[in-house]
């Protein structure tokens, strides 16, 4: 992983600003932002941890866990509502034994 996480630095060693950029890189190498990534960047970019994490936990799109294999969505937007969408993500939940956000145990699937 540190190799994925090094080639996810590299085009960007030393830019500050290039904060976000590179934590989508290592996202899209890794399928995550582990520990390990948190600390080589703080490393490399002469950033805490503290500021990285601050910006890992502000968007949305940033993950701290490894994703399932299988990636699940249920639409729970208006039009998803009115036809049941909420009852298909309450089957979902109850069906793998786990919330949004969360991974099964085996790792296969993650709504």
């Amino acid at each position: 992983m540190q190799k994925l996480i090094d080639e996810a630095i590299k085009p960007y060693e030393g830019e500050k600003g290039s904060l976000i950029p590179i934590l989508q890189s290592v996202q899209e190498k890794c399928g995550y932002i582990s520990e390990e990534a948190v600390s080589t960047m703080a490393q490399r970019l002469k950033m805490s941890e503290h500021e990285i994490y601050g910006v890992v936990t502000f968007y949305a799109q940033f993950r701290f866990a490894k994703p399932g294999d299988h990636l699940v969505k249920v639409c729970l937007g208006t039009a998803c509502h009115v036809r049941g969408g909420e009852q298909v993500m309450d089957m979902t939940e109850r069906t793998l034994s786990i919330q949004p956000g969360e991974t099964t145990p085996d790792a296969a699937f993650n709504p």
